[in-house]
């Protein structure tokens, strides 16, 4: 029995070493015999047979996709990390003045030759007034129409179209007017973006040099080929902050996942794999990707090899190695589980009439089995007298 027992141990625990065997010098040898496979598991696999389905404006030439500037991969499914930097952002404020001069309907229709003539002379008063204005660039005329002789114009701000755009409510558009028209026009100056610029404190300094330059114009009433007499009103909104104007240039699915950084160069929007920006996801040694709608995600090194205990590739345990152990420790609790059984068996091992008789032998009864009858005579007899 013991023989038995011992053989087939010995069977199991060789059957075990030559699967562990086989396990570990297939794992360790199948990047060395299959190179393409170890370079394509460092890259997020593809199903070719879908690679016509381009994303993200890509266009399928018949071989693979060809995919805009801010977009790469085989499906032009992933953004890139770095947008080219912005150098400059237009900030803008919007004023309403009064002009002594006769109203025609026409200067009301951007397409008539007279609206377009005084567009021309009114944008290059303009660039006279503003001449202080810090980045001016240019005016964009937004509406014109008559003065009421009766009373003084009123305004309102159209929503929808463009947020905080004001444009003329005239109750006389179609009675007589003054020899007069209300101009309203957006002025636009250009902030340049460098390090530690506040696009905000730039903005508030632009607007005050226009009101100051407007009133200095209704002051002197008259500049070359236009008089202005009043200023109406006079609005402008809070620029973006540097996030939003990253997310302005980002499309939806993927402006969750960069943040802004402004450097000597301009305003760069860097993406959570880039390491320079604030909520850098490390990859340690593995490819990061932005994902739509996921955000970042690492892809590890040679997975065909090793395992990860972390989705940022940290870690790393060598599969032949892993699973070498495994085997190993297989192996001993299986001959530790025989061996506890044996002993546990040999605890509860009852003796045999045969082993019964040589105990007594070895304790100097002859004839063990007579001895025990007389004596069981003796107490029967013993009892009977009683």
């Amino acid at each position: 029995m013991k023989s038995k027992a011992a053989t087939l141990l010995l069977g199991v625990t060789l059957l075990l070493t030559d699967i562990c065997s086989t396990a570990v010098f297939t794992f360790s040898d199948q990047g060395r015999k299959h190179p393409a496979n170890q370079k394509s598991n460092f890259l997020p696999e593809k199903a070719q047979s879908q690679i016509e389905n381009c994303q993200n404006g890509g266009v399928y030439n018949g071989i693979m996709c060809v995919c805009t500037d801010l977009f790469y991969g085989s499906l032009c499914e992933s953004f890139i990390d770095r947008v080219p930097p912005v150098r400059a952002f237009n900030t803008s404020a919007q004023v309403q003045i009064k002009i002594d001069k006769e109203y025609s309907q026409n200067l009301s229709d951007p397409q008539t030759p007279e609206y377009k003539e005084f567009e021309q002379v009114f944008k290059k008063e303009m660039r006279l007034v503003y001449s202080n204005v810090p980045g001016y660039q240019d005016v964009e005329i937004l509406d014109v129409c008559c003065s009421c002789a009766a009373d003084r114009p009123t305004w309102a701000v159209l929503m929808g179209h463009k947020p905080g755009r004001l444009i003329c409510i005239r109750s006389c558009r179609h009675r007589n007017c003054s020899n007069s028209i209300v101009t309203t026009y957006e002025v636009i100056a250009q902030v340049i973006l460098k390090k530690h610029v506040n696009l905000s404190e730039e903005h508030k300094m632009i607007v005050g040099q226009v009101w100051t330059d407007m009133t200095k114009a209704v002051t002197d009433n008259c500049t070359g080929s236009l008089c202005i007499s009043d200023i109406s009103v006079m609005m402008s909104t809070e620029p973006p902050s540097m996030s939003e104007i990253c997310q302005s240039l980002i499309p939806y699915g993927f402006r969750e996942f960069f943040s802004p950084l402004l450097t000597p160069e301009g305003l760069y929007c860097l993406s959570y794999c880039e390491p320079l920006s604030s909520n850098y996801q490390n990859c340690n040694g593995g490819k990061c990707e932005i994902k739509k709608d996921i955000g970042p995600r690492c892809f590890c090194p040679n997975t065909d090899q090793y395992m990860y205990i972390s989705g940022t590739c940290t870690g790393k345990i060598l599969k032949s190695g892993l699973y070498g152990g495994i085997c190993v420790l297989v192996i001993i609790i299986i001959t530790g589980a025989f061996f506890l059984y044996k002993a546990k068996r040999s605890g509860h091992k009852i003796d045999s009439p045969e082993d019964n008789e040589e105990t007594f032998v070895k304790r100097g009864i002859s004839n063990p089995s007579s001895q025990l009858e007389n004596r069981e005579q003796f107490e029967n007899k013993e009892t009977g007298d009683l």
